[in-house]
């Protein structure tokens, strides 16, 4: 089929003198492999960094948007209705909760978390937003294990936590553990 679909693109660039929209299309959309194991091609979401799977109906979508004038240099231009649901719906079913094998209680570690996150930065104010961070994921009953099994980016933006905070927050947990197992056996 790989084949096939290769002789088409080609019969395709040559008599148009141009090339093959598909291809860059296919090229740009090529899953990066593990840890993402959707393949052959994926959307990472831009906002929650989850990969979903690319179907048929979505290359033809994205073929028609860029024939109407669209560009899509990087996967961050995938358009919103390309997905067929909102990439909130599309989220695979949950996984199982895989403990950090980190003592102490679940809101404690998320303060230590915060407090290794402030010793990052200089300025009071990232220092302040780091902790309202935090305070808004112990408010709401979330702890590390719940982020790191969906990072959900979206809703701490949505919460006025700034955005690079926020990258940090739902990016560094497992940073975090390893610098954290790191410090108790020394």
């Amino acid at each position: 089929m790989l084949t096939e679909r290769t002789l088409q693109l080609d019969a395709e660039e040559e008599a148009s003198g141009e090339p093959s929209i598909w291809r860059d299309v296919y090229k740009l959309m090529w899953c990066p492999g593990p840890p993402c194991n959707l393949g052959p091609y994926c959307w990472p979401d831009p906002i929650g960094k989850k990969h979903y799977r690319l179907r048929t109906h979505h290359f033809k979508s994205l073929i028609r948007h860029i024939e109407q004038g669209h560009k899509l240099k990087t996967p961050d231009d995938m358009p919103e209705e390309i997905p067929s649901t909102p990439a909130y719906t599309m989220q695979p079913k949950l996984a199982m909760i895989i403990p950090l094998d980190v003592p102490g209680c679940l809101d404690e570690q998320v303060e230590e978390y915060c407090t290794w996150q402030q010793s990052r930065v200089k300025k009071l104010a990232l220092k302040l937003e780091y902790q309202k961070a935090c305070d808004l994921m112990i408010d709401n009953g979330m702890d590390l294990g719940l982020i790191r099994r969906d990072p959900d980016l979206k809703y701490l933006i949505e919460k006025k936590i700034k955005r690079g905070v926020a990258e940090y927050i739902v990016g560094d947990i497992d940073e975090w553990v390893k610098e954290y197992k790191r410090a108790r056996t020394e």
